[in-house]
């Protein structure tokens, strides 16, 4: 499998904002909400985070997966010190689920997060949805903080885990 994965152009913000809108439907569905169709619009997208942030990945020249990769997140304020880059927004098609895309997606972030001299790769996670949290501890990423918000009355679970370089190319 070859998987390109790469910043998105201008014209591609309405895609990763459908592949977001996808997993939107489909949480739903499986009755574990985690964003809404409003915060996944491009322009909601754009209110959160710059487009050279967001990131597609193809699969023979087909739009697979997307995420954001931000140098800093104010989630982590207070949290935990250490250079990091954090992923946001990670999304995988439904007809390319249980394909390991999102485990490529947190290799490509990792390396990335190295190759910007970063040593740690960071992400959230609604505490609500185990199976995600899951997802990411066996992955290897290391719970190493909780938190309510209470003004949204949502709970975060933090998650980190040493950046690295790697010989694999990605584009």
């Amino acid at each position: 499998m070859s998987l390109t994965i790469r910043p998105i152009e201008q014209h591609e913000l309405e895609i990763y904002s459908r592949v977001l809108l996808e997993a939107v439907l489909w949480l739903q569905n499986q009755q574990m909400p985690l964003w809404t169709p409003e915060q996944v619009t491009p322009e909601a997208l754009l209110q959160s985070c710059r487009l050279e942030e967001c990131h597609l990945a193809f699969l023979k020249g087909q739009p697979v997966a997307g995420m954001i990769l931000q140098n800093e997140d104010a989630l982590w304020d207070g949290l935990e010190a250490g250079s990091a880059l954090y992923v946001h927004k990670l999304a995988v098609s439904r007809t390319r689920a249980g394909q390991r895309l999102g485990r490529e997606m947190l290799d490509f972030a990792r390396e990335e997060a190295a190759r910007r001299g970063k040593s740690l790769l960071r992400l959230d996670a609604s505490a609500r949805h185990s199976g995600l949290c899951k997802y990411y501890e066996n992955y290897g990423f290391q719970k190493v903080a909780s938190r309510h918000l209470e003004a949204i009355d949502f709970h975060l679970n933090f998650y980190q885990m040493p950046a690295e370089v790697s010989e694999k190319t990605w584009a």
